[in-house]
């Protein structure tokens, strides 16, 4: 019940755990087959007794074959003994119904024990403290972007700033937004998009997921033995989520409001604004020639419902004849919130490449960020790289479906910059004993009091009550093969148990009652034997081809010695021409032939 880790593969030669467990499952069988030997030995043992020294019901005689299936529960034998009157019926009846229950569960408990599970076990971790607090890591809204937050140029290279994953996210996602030029050769191909991106951090690489709407096939709705050792931690990420409504030049710019769902978005009208109008197209798109910077603002809550902000994008005349000829505006509704992720890094993986995603949808349940203009203008010219590699076509309005197109630029943008915020924080303490081996504190993450679970805590800081402080906790998983506890392997313990517990208890009943007890009648040939060695008797008229009622198999029978041989005796004691036969009560310890 403990656990027992074994390794990557079970023990034995390597790369044969195909073998190792069909000889699992063999052995399973073979403590199934021999259970019900043993339960069938324990059964006759038990029915054996009450006719030598008494009476038992005719159909009980051959429980102790029958209990192997379940259908004796509902059988004739059985109806008749439990409604017959005899001594120790109590005990038969529950053994009976015990056994059969044993029957059934014994062989899948043994495989169910036997077979070890191949998965993650809880192999240690480690609680520590970031040097900052929690709104500070993960802030409720966004007003003034710190140095850190802004992405890296050749002039701000430093410790302070975070890596640019512009050209990341423009090369390994955007460029494969599919296209309209006929000759490019991605129009051949389906209309696919990559949808988990490998980005640069300030410590580590992260895994960004991704869900976009667009021009798409699919329609999306908003120890050296180990396989690999799994490091998880449980912190807040961003999600954004992007909706944009089209507007044409020179109308009223309308809004989706977002806040009912994914789907059935009302339109809010942005009055009192020169947004959308001609001269403020112009002035921002450089005359209809490029795609603008997003204008942000702030939406009321009141008459746009809640939301994180908004952004005002102008999309220049498209080269595609047809399409979008006179310029359009993209009115964008963003929500952005702090969702609740295990984050993962494996060993194999690569030490340093950090994932995990939070496969829930319907993500507006958690906290939202709200954010100011001021600190989303900082990011402007990441915005205009990316949209400009939309399926490498140098204008985001040439390719199909550019309103999705600009929903994806915003929420990958917003995604990744928002993940920056609060990534100055660093651990407090150091490693224990790091200044004398610095490997000691690995085995304060190890299970201390248990087989599996969690660890101590492998850095040197005491908490006090007012630090500004955040505390996390690190959990380590082993993947490999290995016995654990969960509710199939107790259950079928239990079974296990009990099976164990009546045959120990018999074998020792035998031991000391050894001279009571015989062998007799175990096997049907035997039962057979016995049968036939009997007198006939009217009890069984009109049997011959099949017992129909319950009473037959209710009246009493016992053993008994009559013309010099053992038979099975009917109470009624009279033969099939009516006469009294004569007979005599088994003597205890007397050979008989």
């Amino acid at each position: 019940m403990r656990g027992y880790y074994i390794r990557k593969e079970l023990m034995g030669p390597s790369g044969q755990d195909d073998l190792k467990f069909l000889g699992i499952q063999f052995a399973s069988k073979l403590l199934e087959l021999l259970a019900m030997a043993s339960l069938s030995c324990i059964l006759f043992a038990l029915i054996r007794k009450p006719p030598l020294r008494g009476n038992l019901p005719f159909g009980a005689l051959t429980a102790g074959l029958e209990f192997k299936g379940l259908s004796i529960l509902w059988s004739k034998e059985f109806m008749a003994t439990y409604s017959a009157k005899f001594q120790n019926k109590v005990l038969l009846i529950t053994t009976i119904i015990v056994f059969t229950i044993l029957g059934a569960t014994v062989g899948p408990s043994a495989a169910a024990t036997a077979k070890p599970v191949l998965q993650n076990w809880s192999a240690g971790g480690t609680g520590f403290y970031l040097n900052d607090t929690y709104q500070n890591i993960w802030p409720r809204s966004l007003e003034t972007p710190l140095a850190s937050e802004l992405s890296c140029t050749s002039s701000t290279s430093n410790g302070s700033c975070s890596p640019p994953n512009s050209k990341l996210l423009a090369d390994g996602l955007f460029s494969y937004w599919p296209s309209n030029d006929a000759g490019a050769k991605e129009y051949y191909f389906p209309n696919l998009l990559p949808e988990h991106l490998r980005i640069g951090g300030k410590q580590t690489l992260r895994d960004m997921a991704s869900r976009l709407r667009g021009p798409f096939v699919y329609n999306p709705h908003g120890f050296c033995w180990y396989n690999d050792i799994i490091f998880s931690l449980e912190a807040p990420q961003p999600m954004t989520f992007v909706s944009c409504r089209v507007n044409q030049k020179n109308s009223t710019l309308g809004f989706w409001k977002i806040d009912n769902g994914l789907t059935n978005f009302q339109v809010v009208n942005l009055t009192n604004s020169t947004f959308a109008s001609t001269e403020w197209y112009n002035n921002v798109t450089d005359n209809a020639t490029t795609t603008s910077l997003p204008t942000w603002i702030e939406l009321p809550v009141e008459e746009f419902g809640s939301n994180s902000i908004g952004a005002v994008v102008a999309l220049p005349k498209s080269n595609i004849t047809g399409v979008n000829t006179t310029g359009e505006v993209m009115a964008c509704t963003i929500d952005a919130r702090w969702q609740n992720v295990t984050s993962n890094l494996t060993f194999l993986n690569g030490p340093l490449l950090v994932n995990g995603f939070n496969q829930e949808c319907g993500g507006f349940v958690w906290p939202q960020i709200p954010i100011s203009p001021k600190w989303a203008k900082q990011f402007d010219a990441d915005f205009i790289s990316l949209a400009n590699s939309v399926a490498r076509a140098g204008n985001i309005a040439n390719v199909p479906s550019p309103v999705n197109a600009v929903e994806a630029v915003l929420a990958v943008m917003l995604a990744d910059v928002i993940a920056r915020v609060g990534n100055m924080a660093t651990i407090k303490g150091g490693l224990n004993g790091a200044e004398k081996d610095p490997a000691d504190w690995i085995s304060d993450i190890m299970p201390t009091k248990t087989i599996y679970g969690e660890g101590g805590s492998a850095f040197n800081y005491t908490f006090n009550a007012g630090d500004p402080v955040t505390k996390l906790q690190m959990r380590a998983q082993v993947n490999g093969i290995g016995y654990g506890r969960s509710a199939a392997t107790i259950l079928a313990s239990c079974a296990l148990l009990l099976y164990s517990i009546i045959a120990i208890t018999y074998v020792i009943h035998e031991l000391c009652f050894f001279s009571a007890n015989s062998s007799a009648w175990e096997f049907i040939s035997e039962l057979l034997t016995l049968a036939v060695n009997s007198t006939p008797t009217s009890a069984l008229q009109n049997t011959g081809a099949g017992v129909n009622t319950l009473k037959t198999f209710q009246q009493p029978i016992h053993i008994g010695v009559g013309q010099r041989r053992l038979q099975i005796v009917f109470d009624r004691e009279d033969d099939v021409y009516g006469e009294k036969q004569d007979v005599e009560r088994v003597i205890n310890g007397k050979l008989y032939g």
